[in-house]
Protein backbone atom coordinates (compact mmCIF):
# COMPACT_ATOMS: atom_id res chain seq x y z
CA UNK A 1 0.00 0.00 0.00
CA UNK A 2 1.56 3.48 -1.30
CA UNK A 3 1.82 6.34 1.17
CA UNK A 4 -1.53 7.90 -0.33
CA UNK A 5 -3.55 5.16 0.20
CA UNK A 6 -2.29 4.71 3.50
CA UNK A 7 -3.36 8.90 4.50
CA UNK A 8 -6.82 8.35 3.27
CA UNK A 9 -7.57 4.97 5.19
CA UNK A 10 -5.78 6.72 8.01
CA UNK A 11 -8.09 9.51 6.87
CA UNK A 12 -11.08 7.12 6.86
CA UNK A 13 -10.49 5.65 9.92
CA UNK A 14 -10.53 8.79 12.13
CA UNK A 15 -13.80 9.89 10.46
CA UNK A 16 -15.54 6.79 11.98
CA UNK A 17 -13.50 6.91 15.18
CA UNK A 18 -16.27 8.10 17.39
CA UNK A 19 -15.12 11.29 19.29
CA UNK A 20 -13.70 12.87 15.81
CA UNK A 21 -17.24 12.30 13.89
CA UNK A 22 -18.87 13.92 16.88
CA UNK A 23 -16.72 16.95 17.13
CA UNK A 24 -16.93 16.88 12.75
CA UNK A 25 -20.65 16.36 13.19
CA UNK A 26 -21.07 19.28 15.83
CA UNK A 27 -19.10 21.94 14.02
CA UNK A 28 -21.74 21.05 10.91
CA UNK A 29 -24.64 21.17 13.31
CA UNK A 30 -23.32 24.73 14.74
CA UNK A 31 -23.17 25.92 11.06
CA UNK A 32 -26.34 24.96 10.42
CA UNK A 33 -27.90 26.49 13.53
CA UNK A 34 -25.86 29.80 12.97
CA UNK A 35 -26.37 30.60 8.96
CA UNK A 36 -30.15 28.69 8.38
CA UNK A 37 -32.98 30.24 9.54
CA UNK A 38 -35.55 27.23 10.98
CA UNK A 39 -38.25 26.25 8.57
CA UNK A 40 -40.61 25.99 11.54
CA UNK A 41 -41.28 29.17 13.51
CA UNK A 42 -42.43 27.20 16.62
CA UNK A 43 -39.03 25.48 16.84
CA UNK A 44 -36.94 28.78 17.38
CA UNK A 45 -34.70 29.40 19.86
CA UNK A 46 -34.89 33.27 21.08
CA UNK A 47 -35.60 34.83 24.25
CA UNK A 48 -39.23 34.87 23.36
CA UNK A 49 -39.31 31.08 23.68
CA UNK A 50 -36.57 30.30 26.14
CA UNK A 51 -39.30 29.09 28.36
CA UNK A 52 -40.36 26.92 26.01
CA UNK A 53 -40.35 23.48 26.55
CA UNK A 54 -38.41 21.34 23.84
CA UNK A 55 -37.92 17.94 25.79
CA UNK A 56 -39.75 14.90 24.98
CA UNK A 57 -41.41 12.74 27.67
CA UNK A 58 -42.98 9.81 27.14
CA UNK A 59 -46.80 10.18 28.14
CA UNK A 60 -46.26 8.26 31.41
CA UNK A 61 -43.25 10.06 32.61
CA UNK A 62 -44.68 13.50 31.93
CA UNK A 63 -48.20 11.73 33.85
CA UNK A 64 -46.44 10.37 36.77
CA UNK A 65 -44.54 13.66 37.72
CA UNK A 66 -47.75 15.70 37.76
CA UNK A 67 -50.81 13.48 38.55
CA UNK A 68 -50.90 13.86 42.34
CA UNK A 69 -50.96 17.13 41.77
CA UNK A 70 -53.61 17.52 38.68
CA UNK A 71 -55.79 15.69 40.25
CA UNK A 72 -55.67 17.35 43.67
CA UNK A 73 -55.98 20.89 41.82
CA UNK A 74 -58.98 19.43 40.18
CA UNK A 75 -60.45 18.53 42.73
CA UNK A 76 -60.12 21.63 44.50
CA UNK A 77 -61.60 23.77 41.43
CA UNK A 78 -64.97 21.26 41.29
CA UNK A 79 -65.44 21.95 44.68
CA UNK A 80 -64.36 25.75 45.44
CA UNK A 81 -65.36 27.62 42.54
CA UNK A 82 -68.48 28.09 40.02
CA UNK A 83 -67.52 26.99 37.20
CA UNK A 84 -65.09 23.70 38.15
CA UNK A 85 -68.50 22.57 39.63
CA UNK A 86 -70.21 23.41 36.83
CA UNK A 87 -68.13 22.07 34.03
CA UNK A 88 -68.54 18.60 35.52
CA UNK A 89 -72.20 18.89 36.14
CA UNK A 90 -72.11 19.40 32.28
CA UNK A 91 -70.35 16.26 31.64
CA UNK A 92 -72.73 14.27 33.56
CA UNK A 93 -76.00 16.20 32.52
CA UNK A 94 -74.68 15.86 28.63
CA UNK A 95 -72.84 12.17 28.55
CA UNK A 96 -75.50 10.28 31.08
CA UNK A 97 -78.55 12.74 31.34
CA UNK A 98 -81.35 12.24 33.98
CA UNK A 99 -82.15 8.46 32.76
CA UNK A 100 -78.72 7.18 32.69
CA UNK A 101 -77.69 5.18 28.81
CA UNK A 102 -80.73 3.07 28.11
CA UNK A 103 -80.48 -0.32 26.64
CA UNK A 104 -82.50 -2.26 24.06
CA UNK A 105 -81.61 -5.32 22.52
CA UNK A 106 -81.67 -6.10 18.62
CA UNK A 107 -81.40 -10.00 19.17
CA UNK A 108 -82.15 -11.47 15.33
CA UNK A 109 -82.89 -15.21 14.51
CA UNK A 110 -81.10 -16.72 11.52
CA UNK A 111 -83.45 -15.55 9.26
CA UNK A 112 -82.75 -11.59 10.10
CA UNK A 113 -85.79 -11.04 11.63
CA UNK A 114 -85.76 -9.69 15.65
CA UNK A 115 -86.23 -12.46 18.42
CA UNK A 116 -88.46 -10.86 20.61
CA UNK A 117 -88.42 -13.25 22.86
CA UNK A 118 -84.97 -13.04 23.40
CA UNK A 119 -84.76 -9.20 23.78
CA UNK A 120 -87.06 -8.89 26.00
CA UNK A 121 -86.03 -11.57 28.49
CA UNK A 122 -82.98 -10.00 28.41
CA UNK A 123 -83.87 -6.29 29.26
CA UNK A 124 -86.24 -7.37 31.45
CA UNK A 125 -83.26 -9.69 33.74
CA UNK A 126 -81.23 -6.19 32.72
CA UNK A 127 -83.94 -3.87 34.74
CA UNK A 128 -83.76 -5.95 37.66
CA UNK A 129 -80.38 -6.27 38.29
CA UNK A 130 -80.21 -2.27 37.74
CA UNK A 131 -82.06 -1.44 40.69
CA UNK A 132 -80.55 -0.28 43.88
CA UNK A 133 -79.49 -2.83 46.00
CA UNK A 134 -78.66 -5.45 43.21
CA UNK A 135 -76.23 -4.03 41.02
CA UNK A 136 -72.72 -2.86 43.11
CA UNK A 137 -71.78 -4.26 46.23
CA UNK A 138 -73.14 -1.36 48.57
CA UNK A 139 -76.11 -1.87 47.96
CA UNK A 140 -76.57 1.85 47.67
CA UNK A 141 -76.44 2.13 43.72
CA UNK A 142 -78.41 1.80 40.98
CA UNK A 143 -77.01 1.18 37.37
CA UNK A 144 -78.18 5.15 36.57
CA UNK A 145 -75.91 5.61 40.10
CA UNK A 146 -73.18 3.84 38.62
CA UNK A 147 -72.91 5.88 35.72
CA UNK A 148 -73.48 8.91 37.25
CA UNK A 149 -70.67 8.43 39.40
CA UNK A 150 -68.74 7.31 36.87
CA UNK A 151 -69.15 10.04 34.61
CA UNK A 152 -68.31 12.37 37.53
CA UNK A 153 -65.19 10.96 38.31
CA UNK A 154 -63.68 10.45 35.14
CA UNK A 155 -63.67 14.50 34.08
CA UNK A 156 -62.64 15.44 37.58
CA UNK A 157 -59.96 12.76 38.32
CA UNK A 158 -58.84 11.88 34.84
CA UNK A 159 -60.05 8.24 35.50
CA UNK A 160 -62.42 5.74 37.47
CA UNK A 161 -61.76 1.68 37.86
CA UNK A 162 -64.69 0.00 38.06
CA UNK A 163 -64.30 -3.68 39.71
CA UNK A 164 -66.47 -6.57 38.10
CA UNK A 165 -67.31 -8.76 41.33
CA UNK A 166 -68.41 -12.11 40.03
CA UNK A 167 -69.78 -15.10 42.56
CA UNK A 168 -71.16 -11.96 44.55
CA UNK A 169 -74.40 -12.81 46.47
CA UNK A 170 -76.90 -11.90 44.36
CA UNK A 171 -79.29 -13.47 42.10
CA UNK A 172 -76.89 -12.66 38.82
CA UNK A 173 -73.63 -13.57 40.93
CA UNK A 174 -72.55 -10.27 39.43
CA UNK A 175 -72.06 -7.02 40.81
CA UNK A 176 -69.62 -3.74 40.26
CA UNK A 177 -67.34 -1.75 42.66
CA UNK A 178 -66.64 1.64 42.25
CA UNK A 179 -62.54 2.46 42.89
CA UNK A 180 -61.49 5.44 43.50
CA UNK A 181 -58.39 6.33 41.19
CA UNK A 182 -56.06 7.24 44.19
CA UNK A 183 -55.73 3.11 44.90
CA UNK A 184 -54.16 2.67 41.69
CA UNK A 185 -50.93 3.91 43.28
CA UNK A 186 -48.39 5.59 40.64
CA UNK A 187 -45.34 5.19 42.77
CA UNK A 188 -45.75 1.64 41.78
CA UNK A 189 -43.10 0.83 39.05
CA UNK A 190 -41.24 -2.46 38.21
CA UNK A 191 -39.89 -4.46 35.74
CA UNK A 192 -40.85 -7.95 36.09
CA UNK A 193 -39.09 -11.59 36.03
CA UNK A 194 -41.52 -12.58 33.77
CA UNK A 195 -41.22 -9.81 31.22
CA UNK A 196 -44.32 -7.66 32.03
CA UNK A 197 -43.46 -4.23 33.26
CA UNK A 198 -45.62 -2.62 35.86
CA UNK A 199 -46.14 1.05 35.35
CA UNK A 200 -47.89 3.07 37.82
CA UNK A 201 -49.73 0.21 39.11
CA UNK A 202 -51.00 -1.18 35.57
CA UNK A 203 -49.06 -4.08 35.14
CA UNK A 204 -48.62 -5.20 31.24
CA UNK A 205 -47.58 -7.47 29.06
CA UNK A 206 -44.40 -7.16 26.41
CA UNK A 207 -46.78 -5.90 23.59
CA UNK A 208 -48.62 -3.34 26.13
CA UNK A 209 -51.48 -5.34 26.91
CA UNK A 210 -52.96 -4.89 30.80
CA UNK A 211 -53.16 -8.04 32.31
CA UNK A 212 -53.32 -6.60 36.39
CA UNK A 213 -54.20 -3.64 38.29
CA UNK A 214 -52.27 -3.77 41.30
CA UNK A 215 -54.81 -1.90 43.71
CA UNK A 216 -54.00 -0.76 47.20
CA UNK A 217 -56.91 -1.90 49.82
CA UNK A 218 -56.58 1.48 51.74
CA UNK A 219 -56.87 4.84 50.14
CA UNK A 220 -53.60 6.42 50.87
CA UNK A 221 -55.33 9.61 52.03
CA UNK A 222 -57.51 7.77 54.58
CA UNK A 223 -58.37 9.73 58.15
CA UNK A 224 -58.38 6.60 59.58
CA UNK A 225 -55.10 4.86 60.11
CA UNK A 226 -55.17 0.57 59.60
CA UNK A 227 -51.54 -1.34 60.10
CA UNK A 228 -52.41 -3.14 56.59
CA UNK A 229 -53.11 0.02 54.53
CA UNK A 230 -49.80 -0.06 52.67
CA UNK A 231 -50.53 -3.61 50.83
CA UNK A 232 -51.76 -4.57 47.08
CA UNK A 233 -54.49 -6.51 45.68
CA UNK A 234 -53.29 -7.59 42.47
CA UNK A 235 -56.61 -7.85 40.65
CA UNK A 236 -56.42 -9.81 37.01
CA UNK A 237 -57.39 -7.32 34.25
CA UNK A 238 -60.52 -9.24 32.82
CA UNK A 239 -62.35 -7.96 36.38
CA UNK A 240 -61.07 -4.51 36.02
CA UNK A 241 -62.76 -2.02 33.80
CA UNK A 242 -60.01 1.06 33.86
CA UNK A 243 -62.17 3.94 32.35
CA UNK A 244 -59.92 7.18 31.01
CA UNK A 245 -59.53 8.94 27.69
CA UNK A 246 -56.52 7.99 25.91
CA UNK A 247 -54.51 10.96 24.13
CA UNK A 248 -51.16 9.48 23.47
CA UNK A 249 -50.46 5.81 22.20
CA UNK A 250 -48.46 4.48 25.03
CA UNK A 251 -50.99 6.40 27.77
CA UNK A 252 -50.88 4.08 30.91
CA UNK A 253 -53.37 6.28 32.84
CA UNK A 254 -55.84 9.07 32.55
CA UNK A 255 -55.91 13.08 33.73
CA UNK A 256 -57.97 15.11 34.76
CA UNK A 257 -59.83 17.38 32.02
CA UNK A 258 -59.80 20.16 33.07
CA UNK A 259 -55.83 20.56 32.79
CA UNK A 260 -55.33 22.80 30.46
CA UNK A 261 -57.98 25.80 31.93
CA UNK A 262 -57.06 25.27 35.32
CA UNK A 263 -54.46 27.68 35.97
CA UNK A 264 -56.89 30.11 34.56
CA UNK A 265 -59.95 28.97 36.87
CA UNK A 266 -57.69 29.30 39.89
CA UNK A 267 -56.45 32.57 38.68
CA UNK A 268 -60.39 34.06 37.91
CA UNK A 269 -61.08 32.78 40.81
CA UNK A 270 -58.52 34.66 42.94
CA UNK A 271 -59.20 38.00 40.71
CA UNK A 272 -63.01 37.99 41.21
CA UNK A 273 -62.44 37.29 45.32
CA UNK A 274 -59.99 40.40 44.80
CA UNK A 275 -62.21 42.59 43.68
CA UNK A 276 -65.08 41.47 45.41
CA UNK A 277 -63.26 42.81 48.57
CA UNK A 278 -62.15 46.03 47.00
CA UNK A 279 -65.70 46.35 45.84
CA UNK A 280 -66.75 46.12 49.42
CA UNK A 281 -63.49 48.27 50.64
CA UNK A 282 -64.80 51.24 48.09
CA UNK A 283 -68.47 50.68 49.46
CA UNK A 284 -67.83 51.16 52.66
CA UNK A 285 -65.51 54.70 52.24
CA UNK A 286 -62.79 54.07 54.94
CA UNK A 287 -60.17 56.88 55.83
CA UNK A 288 -57.48 57.56 58.11
CA UNK A 289 -57.05 59.55 60.84
CA UNK A 290 -54.22 61.97 61.17
CA UNK A 291 -53.13 64.15 63.54
CA UNK A 292 -51.02 67.15 62.99
CA UNK A 293 -48.70 66.77 66.13
CA UNK A 294 -48.27 62.82 66.11
CA UNK A 295 -50.44 62.37 69.54
CA UNK A 296 -51.56 58.84 70.22
CA UNK A 297 -55.42 58.35 68.85
CA UNK A 298 -56.99 55.21 70.74
CA UNK A 299 -59.97 54.35 68.40
CA UNK A 300 -62.31 51.94 69.41
CA UNK A 301 -60.20 48.50 69.57
CA UNK A 302 -57.38 46.88 68.35
CA UNK A 303 -57.04 44.45 65.60
CA UNK A 304 -54.53 41.11 66.56
CA UNK A 305 -51.46 43.24 65.08
CA UNK A 306 -52.22 46.00 67.51
CA UNK A 307 -53.23 48.85 64.88
CA UNK A 308 -56.29 51.03 66.29
CA UNK A 309 -59.09 50.05 64.58
CA UNK A 310 -61.98 53.40 64.43
CA UNK A 311 -65.66 51.27 63.69
CA UNK A 312 -68.31 53.62 61.77
CA UNK A 313 -71.55 52.45 61.48
CA UNK A 314 -74.05 53.30 58.45
CA UNK A 315 -75.78 56.51 58.55
CA UNK A 316 -73.76 57.89 61.68
CA UNK A 317 -71.33 60.79 61.69
CA UNK A 318 -68.38 60.55 64.58
CA UNK A 319 -66.74 64.27 65.67
CA UNK A 320 -62.97 63.90 65.80
CA UNK A 321 -60.79 65.67 68.85
CA UNK A 322 -59.83 69.22 67.64
CA UNK A 323 -57.06 69.21 65.58
CA UNK A 324 -57.52 65.53 63.74
CA UNK A 325 -58.22 65.16 60.10
CA UNK A 326 -59.89 62.80 58.55
CA UNK A 327 -57.98 61.41 55.30
CA UNK A 328 -60.35 59.37 52.69
CA UNK A 329 -59.63 56.07 51.06
CA UNK A 330 -61.59 55.63 48.35
CA UNK A 331 -60.97 52.79 46.50
CA UNK A 332 -62.39 52.25 43.04
CA UNK A 333 -63.98 49.02 42.78
CA UNK A 334 -65.17 46.79 40.41
CA UNK A 335 -63.04 48.64 37.95
CA UNK A 336 -64.83 49.23 34.85
CA UNK A 337 -62.88 46.71 32.73
CA UNK A 338 -63.64 43.78 35.11
CA UNK A 339 -67.21 42.79 33.06
CA UNK A 340 -65.52 42.29 29.55
CA UNK A 341 -62.08 41.07 31.00
CA UNK A 342 -63.91 38.17 32.86
CA UNK A 343 -65.75 37.59 29.61
CA UNK A 344 -62.44 37.18 27.78
CA UNK A 345 -60.98 34.97 30.02
CA UNK A 346 -64.27 33.14 30.67
CA UNK A 347 -63.93 32.59 26.98
CA UNK A 348 -60.61 30.82 26.66
CA UNK A 349 -61.29 28.52 29.74
CA UNK A 350 -64.78 27.25 27.96
CA UNK A 351 -62.03 26.66 25.19
CA UNK A 352 -60.18 24.69 27.08
CA UNK A 353 -63.03 22.97 28.67
CA UNK A 354 -64.42 22.23 24.89
CA UNK A 355 -67.39 23.54 26.01
CA UNK A 356 -69.42 26.66 24.71
CA UNK A 357 -69.42 30.23 27.18
CA UNK A 358 -72.89 30.55 26.93
CA UNK A 359 -73.15 26.81 28.76
CA UNK A 360 -70.80 27.30 30.86
CA UNK A 361 -71.92 30.49 32.37
CA UNK A 362 -75.18 30.40 31.49
CA UNK A 363 -74.32 34.36 29.64
CA UNK A 364 -77.00 34.75 26.97
CA UNK A 365 -76.49 38.75 26.57
CA UNK A 366 -76.06 39.40 22.78
CA UNK A 367 -76.61 36.24 21.22
CA UNK A 368 -78.60 35.70 18.45
CA UNK A 369 -80.91 32.80 17.57
CA UNK A 370 -78.57 31.31 14.71
CA UNK A 371 -75.37 31.72 16.84
CA UNK A 372 -76.89 30.20 19.67
CA UNK A 373 -78.34 27.31 17.53
CA UNK A 374 -74.19 26.86 15.79
CA UNK A 375 -73.00 27.05 18.96
CA UNK A 376 -75.43 24.06 20.60
CA UNK A 377 -75.07 22.27 17.83
CA UNK A 378 -71.23 22.28 17.50
CA UNK A 379 -71.46 21.56 21.13
CA UNK A 380 -73.52 18.66 20.91
CA UNK A 381 -71.26 17.07 18.75
CA UNK A 382 -68.44 16.71 21.36
CA UNK A 383 -71.11 15.23 23.83
CA UNK A 384 -72.01 12.46 21.22
CA UNK A 385 -68.16 11.89 20.83
CA UNK A 386 -67.63 11.54 24.78
CA UNK A 387 -71.35 9.47 24.76
CA UNK A 388 -69.94 6.98 21.91
CA UNK A 389 -66.43 6.73 23.82
CA UNK A 390 -68.03 6.14 27.48
CA UNK A 391 -70.74 3.47 25.77
CA UNK A 392 -67.75 1.50 24.15
CA UNK A 393 -65.24 1.72 27.17
CA UNK A 394 -67.44 1.42 29.91
CA UNK A 395 -71.16 -0.04 29.23
CA UNK A 396 -70.24 -2.66 26.67
CA UNK A 397 -67.59 -4.12 28.61
CA UNK A 398 -69.79 -4.52 31.96
CA UNK A 399 -72.71 -5.61 29.77
CA UNK A 400 -71.05 -8.39 27.83
CA UNK A 401 -69.65 -9.61 31.83
CA UNK A 402 -73.20 -8.99 32.81
CA UNK A 403 -74.70 -11.04 30.18
CA UNK A 404 -72.39 -14.25 30.85
CA UNK A 405 -73.18 -14.47 34.11
CA UNK A 406 -76.82 -13.85 33.34
CA UNK A 407 -77.07 -16.67 31.36
CA UNK A 408 -75.05 -18.70 33.86
CA UNK A 409 -76.86 -18.48 36.92
CA UNK A 410 -80.00 -19.28 34.10
CA UNK A 411 -81.76 -15.37 35.27
CA UNK A 412 -82.27 -15.50 31.88
CA UNK A 413 -83.64 -18.51 30.68
CA UNK A 414 -81.78 -18.86 27.32
CA UNK A 415 -78.68 -21.22 26.48
CA UNK A 416 -75.30 -19.97 27.42
CA UNK A 417 -73.86 -21.70 24.10
CA UNK A 418 -75.78 -18.80 22.10
CA UNK A 419 -73.73 -16.00 24.05
CA UNK A 420 -72.58 -14.16 20.94
CA UNK A 421 -76.20 -14.22 19.13
CA UNK A 422 -77.56 -12.87 22.32
CA UNK A 423 -74.98 -10.27 22.87
CA UNK A 424 -76.90 -7.52 20.36
CA UNK A 425 -77.33 -4.38 22.62
CA UNK A 426 -77.96 -1.18 21.74
CA UNK A 427 -77.59 1.93 24.14
CA UNK A 428 -79.64 4.59 23.60
CA UNK A 429 -77.59 7.97 25.16
CA UNK A 430 -79.83 11.17 25.59
CA UNK A 431 -80.47 13.23 22.98
CA UNK A 432 -81.45 16.57 23.24
CA UNK A 433 -84.54 18.73 21.73
CA UNK A 434 -84.51 20.44 18.40
CA UNK A 435 -83.52 23.84 18.08
CA UNK A 436 -85.99 24.44 15.92
CA UNK A 437 -88.60 22.19 15.99
CA UNK A 438 -90.66 23.37 13.17
CA UNK A 439 -88.11 23.36 10.82
CA UNK A 440 -86.19 20.27 12.46
CA UNK A 441 -89.46 18.45 12.21
CA UNK A 442 -90.23 19.84 8.47
CA UNK A 443 -86.59 18.43 7.23
CA UNK A 444 -87.26 15.30 8.99
CA UNK A 445 -90.08 14.46 7.42
CA UNK A 446 -88.68 15.38 3.83
CA UNK A 447 -85.51 12.97 4.63
CA UNK A 448 -87.85 10.04 5.59
CA UNK A 449 -89.79 10.46 2.78
CA UNK A 450 -86.63 10.61 0.35
CA UNK A 451 -85.46 7.48 2.06
CA UNK A 452 -82.08 9.36 3.38
CA UNK A 453 -83.37 9.16 6.92
CA UNK A 454 -85.14 6.78 8.94
CA UNK A 455 -87.29 6.78 12.31
CA UNK A 456 -85.03 4.78 14.08
CA UNK A 457 -81.99 6.93 13.79
CA UNK A 458 -84.57 9.94 14.07
CA UNK A 459 -85.59 8.32 17.60
CA UNK A 460 -82.45 7.71 18.61
CA UNK A 461 -81.04 11.16 18.16
CA UNK A 462 -83.46 11.94 21.28
CA UNK A 463 -82.67 9.09 23.15
CA UNK A 464 -85.69 6.88 22.53
CA UNK A 465 -86.36 3.77 21.17
CA UNK A 466 -88.44 2.64 17.71
CA UNK A 467 -89.78 -0.45 19.26
CA UNK A 468 -90.49 1.35 22.45
CA UNK A 469 -91.92 4.45 20.56
CA UNK A 470 -94.18 1.89 18.64
CA UNK A 471 -95.27 -0.14 21.47
CA UNK A 472 -96.77 3.21 23.46
CA UNK A 473 -98.25 4.38 20.18
CA UNK A 474 -99.84 1.08 19.56
CA UNK A 475 -101.28 1.24 23.47
CA UNK A 476 -102.56 4.75 22.79
CA UNK A 477 -104.59 4.10 20.14
CA UNK A 478 -106.28 1.25 21.74
CA UNK A 479 -107.00 2.98 24.55
CA UNK A 480 -108.52 5.70 22.50
CA UNK A 481 -110.68 3.20 20.52
CA UNK A 482 -111.97 2.02 23.83
CA UNK A 483 -113.01 5.87 25.14
CA UNK A 484 -114.14 6.14 21.54
CA UNK A 485 -111.76 9.25 20.54
CA UNK A 486 -110.64 9.64 17.10
CA UNK A 487 -106.49 10.29 17.27
CA UNK A 488 -105.68 9.26 13.68
CA UNK A 489 -103.61 11.58 11.34
CA UNK A 490 -106.30 13.82 9.58
CA UNK A 491 -108.88 14.09 11.98
CA UNK A 492 -106.75 17.15 14.28
CA UNK A 493 -105.48 20.41 12.76
CA UNK A 494 -102.00 19.68 11.36
CA UNK A 495 -98.73 21.02 13.42
CA UNK A 496 -98.17 24.17 10.44
CA UNK A 497 -101.77 25.24 12.12
CA UNK A 498 -101.25 24.18 15.49
CA UNK A 499 -98.24 26.85 15.57
CA UNK A 500 -99.01 29.55 12.89
CA UNK A 501 -103.22 30.11 14.60
CA UNK A 502 -102.82 31.57 18.19
CA UNK A 503 -106.80 31.07 18.35
CA UNK A 504 -108.28 28.06 19.97
CA UNK A 505 -109.30 24.91 17.87
CA UNK A 506 -112.60 25.26 16.28
CA UNK A 507 -112.71 28.54 16.41
CA UNK A 508 -111.39 30.17 13.05
CA UNK A 509 -110.60 28.78 9.71
CA UNK A 510 -107.47 27.27 10.07
CA UNK A 511 -107.46 23.86 12.73
CA UNK A 512 -110.06 22.67 14.03
CA UNK A 513 -111.82 19.34 13.42
CA UNK A 514 -112.22 18.34 10.05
Amino acid sequence: MNNTASGILTSAKRFITSPFRARVLEQQNTILRTNIKRAYAAAAMNRLTADWPTNNLSSDAEIRIDLKALRARSRNLSINTDHGRRFIWMVVSNVVGARGVGLSMRVKDANDSLDTVANKLIVDAFTRWAKRGTCDVTGELSWIDVQRLAMMNIPRDGEVIIRKVRGFDNPFAFALQLIEADHLDDTLNQSLPNGNEIRMGVERDPWGRPVAYHILTQHPGEYMYKANGNRYERIPATDINHAYVKERITQSRGVPWMHASMPRMKNVSGYEDAEIIGARASASKMGIVQSPKGNEFAGDDVDEKGNVIQEVEPGTVTQLPKGWEWKEFDPTHPAGNFGPFMKATLRSIASGLLVSYEGLTGDLEGVTYSSIRAGLLAERDIWRLFQKWFIDTVLTDIFESWLKMALFTQQIKLPFSKYEKFNSPIWRPRGWAWVDPLKDITALEKGIALGVDSRTNALLEEGESLEETFEELATEEKLADEKKISIKPGTTQSIDQALLTDEPSGKSGKGGTQ
